[in-house]
C-alpha cells in the first residue's frame, strides 16, 4: 500500500492493514501490522506479508483489505479480491500386495516390500510427508516409517512399492504387524495391511578354526595373499545376506582388512567349512605382532574359536643405485639412431627384477629431455635379477630429435609404483643438423689421343692378312690393304697408338677421381 496522505504510518500509531468484511476474516488474519521501528513516510509504500488459509468449504469468496487507523477510522482505497476455493484433495489407499513372510527366525533380517495404490485425488510425495507407517506390532520389526524416495511422486490411480528390511524380534512368538498409509501431522488413511508372523527360536552360531596360510614372518610393507578356513559348528547357515563374516581382532586390523565377507550367493551350511581368502599387508614398523581372527555376526555377536597368530615383521629392503658407466655419445646428428648402454650398480638391499618393476627410467618421463631420445623405461630381462652389490648394463636405442639443439637427457633407477631412487646419470648431447650431399669431381688421368687423322679411307680392304707381323711398325701405312685377313692376330700390341684413323673406333681407358661427398 502507498501512503498518499500527510501522516507517517507506524505501529506506534496503530496504523495497520485490515481485513474488511466477513470473507477476509475467513482467510485470516484480521490485522497485519507494520513491524516495530518501521515507518512509512508520505509518498512511500509498504508491503504487508502474511499467510492466508483457504476455508474448508469450497466456494467463491471476496476478501477485501483496506488501511485502518485503529480507534480512529478506515481510510484509503479498498483492495477487493475474488478467490475460488476448490475442494481439498482427498487421500486414500488400497493394499495391492506384499512379500512379508509368514514365519521368521528370531533376530534374522528380511528384505520385504509392500505395494499400495493411490485411490485418492492427492498426489503422494515425500515433500508432503506421505509415507507407509507401521501400526501396532509392526514397530517391533522396524522401521516405523518407509518413505517415498525424493523426487518420486505417486499420482492418483498409480501404485508404489515400498521396500525395506524387517528384523524379527529376539523373542519367539506370534506377532501381528500392520501397515497403513499416513499423511504426517494430518491423518492415517486407506486400507490397513494386517499380517501374522510366527517368530521361531533363533539358530545358534558357532565356529571352529580348520587351517590358515598366514606366514610367521613378513617384511615391512610386504603384501601376501593368505587364507583362513573356518567350520560352521552351529545350527545357523552362514551368508553375506545375514552379514556373517570373518573379523579381524586386535593387531589383525593393522594388516587389514577388518572384515572378510562370504561371496554373494554362497552359503555355508551347518557342518560345512569355508575358506576366506584375503590380502595381508605388513605394517611399516618392524616388530612382533599378534593378529587374531574370529567369526562375527554383524550387529549381533562375535562367536566361535579365535585364530591367534604371531608374525615377526622385519625391516623392509632398501633401494639405491650408483652410476657405473655409459656409452651415450656427446654429439648426434638430427634423426640419427645409436645403440647405447648404461650400467648401474645395485647399492641397496633389495634385489632388482622386472617382476618387482625395477627399471632404468627416463627422468621427467614425458616432460624431460630423455624422452625425446626414447624410451621412457628400459627393463631388466625376464628371469634376470640384480643382487645387492651387483651391476646391470641396460642396452637400448637412442634416436636424436629432428631439430638441432643442446639436450640434457637424464637417467635414473625407478621402482615403478613406488619411487625413483639412486644416483642420476646426467648427459649433455649436442644434436647437429645432417650435412646436405654435394656433387663434384677432378680429373686424375686420361688416354684420349691428342691427334685424329683428317682423311677417311675411301675403300675397305677385301682380304685380311693371314700372317701376323712379328714387329710393330713405327709408321702407319698410307695405303689400305686390298684384302681382308682371314685370321685374327693372336698377340696384342704392347703400345697404344697415339693417332687413329678418321671414322675408326678405338677404346681408350679414362680414370676419374670422385672429390665430392656424394657417391
Amino acid at each position: 500500500m502507498q501512503n498518499t496522505g500527510t501522516t507517517t504510518w507506524s505501529e506506534g500509531d496503530r496504523i495497520r492493514l485490515g481485513a474488511v468484511g466477513s470473507d477476509a476474516s475467513l482467510f485470516g488474519p484480521a490485522r497485519v501490522t507494520i513491524p516495530a521501528g518501521v515507518t512509512v513516510a508520505p509518498g512511500a509504500s509498504h508491503t504487508f506479508t502474511y499467510t492466508m488459509t483457504a476455508p474448508a468449504t469450497a466456494g467463491t469468496y471476496t476478501p477485501q483489505y483496506r488501511m485502518v487507523w485503529e480507534l480512529h477510522q478506515w481510510f484509503g482505497e479498498t483492495l477487493t479480491k475474488t478467490i475460488q476455493v476448490t475442494p481439498a484433495s482427498t487421500v486414500d489407499a488400497e493394499v495391492v500386495s506384499d512379500t512379508i513372510p509368514a514365519t521368521m527366525t528370531a533376530g534374522q533380517s528380511y528384505a520385504v516390500s509392500v505395494t499400495m495404490q493411490n485411490t485418492g485425488t492427492m498426489i503422494w510425495s515425500e515433500g508432503d510427508r506421505i509415507r507407509l507407517g507401521a501400526v501396532d506390532d509392526a514397530a517391533l520389526f522396524g522401521p516405523a516409517r518407509v518413505t517415498i524416495p525424493a523426487g518420486v511422486t505417486v499420482a492418483p490411480g498409480a501404485s508404489h512399492t515400498f521396500t525395506y528390511t524387517m528384523t524379527a524380534p529376539a523373542t519367539a512368538g506370534t506377532y501381528t504387524p500392520q501397515y497403513r498409509m499416513v499423511w504426517e501431522l494430518h491423518q492415517w488413511f486407506g486400507e490397513t495391511l494386517p499380517k501374522t508372523v510366527q517368530v521361531t527360536g533363533a539358530s545358534t552360531v558357532d565356529a571352529a578354526v580348520v587351517s590358515d596360510t598366514i606366514p610367521a614372518t613378513m617384511t615391512a610393507g610386504q603384501s601376501a595373499s593368505v587364507s583362513v578356513t573356518m567350520q560352521n559348528t552351529g545350527t545357523k547357515t552362514w551368508s553375506e545376506g545375514d552379514r556373517i563374516r570373518l573379523g579381524a581382532v586386535g593387531d589383525a586390523a593393522l594388516f587389514g582388512p577388518a572384515r572378510v565377507a562370504i561371496p554373494a550367493g554362497v552359503t555355508v551350511a551347518p557342518g560345512a567349512s569355508h575358506t576366506f581368502t584375503f590380502t595381508m599387508t605388513a605394517p611399516a614398523t618392524a616388530d612382533t605382532y599378534t593378529p587374531q581372527y574370529r567369526m562375527v555376526w554383524e550387529y549381533q555377536q562375535w562367536f566361535g574359536e579365535t585364530l591367534p597368530k604371531t608374525i615377526q615383521v622385519t625391516a623392509a629392503s632398501t633401494v639405491d643405485a650408483a652410476v657405473v658407466s655409459d656409452t651415450i655419445p656427446a654429439t648426434m646428428t638430427a634423426g640419427q639412431s645409436a645403440s647405447v648402454s648404461v650400467t648401474m650398480q645395485n647399492t641397496g638391499t633389495k634385489t632388482w627384477s622386472e617382476g618387482d618393476r625395477i627399471r632404468l627410467g627416463a627422468v621427467g618421463d614425458g616432460a624431460g629431455d630423455a624422452i625425446l631420445f626414447g624410451p621412457a623405461r628400459v627393463t631388466i630381462p625376464t628371469g634376470v635379477t640384480v643382487a645387492p652389490g651387483a651391476s646391470h648394463t641396460f642396452t637400448f636405442t637412442m634416436t636424436a630429435p629432428a631439430t638441432a639443439d643442446t639436450h640434457n637427457p637424464q637417467y635414473r633407477m625407478v621402482w615403478d609404483g613406488h619411487q625413483w631412487f639412486g644416483e642420476t646419470l646426467a648427459k649433455t648431447v649436442q644434436v647437429t643438423t645432417a650435412a646436405t650431399p654435394t656433387v663434384d669431381a677432378v680429373v686424375v688421368n686420361e688416354t684420349i689421343p691428342t691427334t685424329i687423322p683428317t682423311t677417311i679411307p675411301t675403300t675397305i680392304p677385301t682380304t685380311i692378312p693371314t700372317t701376323i707381323p712379328t714387329t710393330i711398325p713405327t709408321t702407319i701405312p698410307t695405303t689400305i690393304p686390298t684384302t681382308i685377313p682371314t685370321t685374327i692376330p693372336t698377340t696384342i700390341p704392347t703400345t697404344i697408338p697415339t693417332t687413329t684413323t678418321a671414322g675408326q673406333n678405338d677404346t681408350a681407358p679414362v680414370t676419374v677421381q670422385n672429390t665430392s661427398t656424394k657417391t
